[in-house]
């Protein structure tokens, strides 16, 4: 829909906002929007908001996908969600479920035959880019336990990595749900696809820590230059994301045949046993981080469309 502006005393300008809007939200003179500018946009949205619940009956079948049910449920932006068919192994489920992985949720109502989850503390909109540098900062965080591991010849307690991993899952899903925000004012496909390359990233080093804490047979210095320059790799990732810089996308891709099938093969057909996995977990690092600049570039080109 299209609305005038209104000129008023000072330079300020008003608009009419939708009666059918304004009501459906509680709202009155007085009370109050939240203006968030967003590009060439400006998205109006409501500070009062409205308590949507959704109400999913959980058999016994479905226990083993109570995770799966609440990511769902969650990032489609419900803010209660209450589960029916309740038994003691479920309950122990939810409260896992609930701690690892929905921020700013928690367990108010155990009934004998409901569990309830509800928002309590949930950050704002505006929080996205703040969580998303934390994404990245998580990343690094990981990266440097792997780093120290190999320099030590001597991976750290796996409590840590997991902490970390559980915790970027937590904040990718929260801006996953976010977009499904239609006030986000955020391009739902190209953001999606970003945090899903990132959510990648930080799984294949979970996985590669994984493996190589148990082995005693590597060969650490050897893994310890590529993780190096898998380092440098992604630092040219976070620093084309942010600056929306069409070179350095430019050099990660130039990079593929220096690291893909380049210096990480030959690491491969050299190595033996343990080593050689390794070496596989960070061929597919340098392929994600490649991979990831896709929908980075796709903006820049939507941006330019623009003008």
């Amino acid at each position: 829909m299209e609305r005038k502006l209104i000129k008023q005393g000072g330079g300020g300008y008003t608009i009419y906002l939708p009666k059918g809007w304004v009501e459906k939200h509680g709202l009155d003179k007085g009370k109050g929007v939240s203006i968030i500018e967003k590009e060439d946009n400006l998205v109006i949205s409501s500070s009062i908001k409205t308590k949507n619940e959704i109400r999913i009956e959980v058999g016994k079948k479905a226990e083993e996908e109570i995770h799966n049910i609440l990511t769902h449920a969650y990032r489609k932006g419900y803010s209660r969600i209450v589960l029916t068919g309740k038994s003691n192994q479920i309950v122990k489920k939810v409260k896992e479920s609930v701690s690892t992985i929905l921020l700013g949720f928690e367990v108010t109502d155990i009934s004998d035959d409901s569990i309830t989850i509800e928002n309590i503390s949930e950050p704002a909109e505006q929080k996205y880019d703040l969580i998303l540098k934390k994404i990245f900062f998580l990343i690094e965080e990981t990266h440097s336990l792997l780093s120290s591991g190999m320099e030590k010849k001597k991976l750290a307690d796996f409590n840590e990595i997991t902490q970390i991993k559980e915790q970027t899952d937590k904040y990718i899903l929260f801006c996953r749900r976010l977009l499904f925000n239609e006030s986000s004012g955020r391009n739902i496909f190209f953001d999606w696809e970003f945090l899903t390359f990132l959510n990648h990233i930080e799984h294949i080093y979970y996985y590669l820590y994984k493996y190589a804490k148990d082995s005693d047979k590597l060969q650490y210095d050897e893994i310890g230059k590529m993780v190096a320059e898998v380092k440098d790799y992604f630092a040219l990732l976070k620093s084309s994301y942010y600056e929306k810089d069409f070179g350095k996308i430019e050099k990660i891709n130039e990079l593929k045949k220096k690291y893909q099938f380049g210096k990480c093969l030959e690491a491969i057909e050299k190595s033996r046993g343990d080593s050689a996995v390794v070496f596989s977990y960070l061929r597919e690092l340098f392929r994600m981080i490649q991979i990831a600049t896709s929908p980075i570039l796709s903006e820049i080109l939507e941006e330019k469309n623009k003008y």
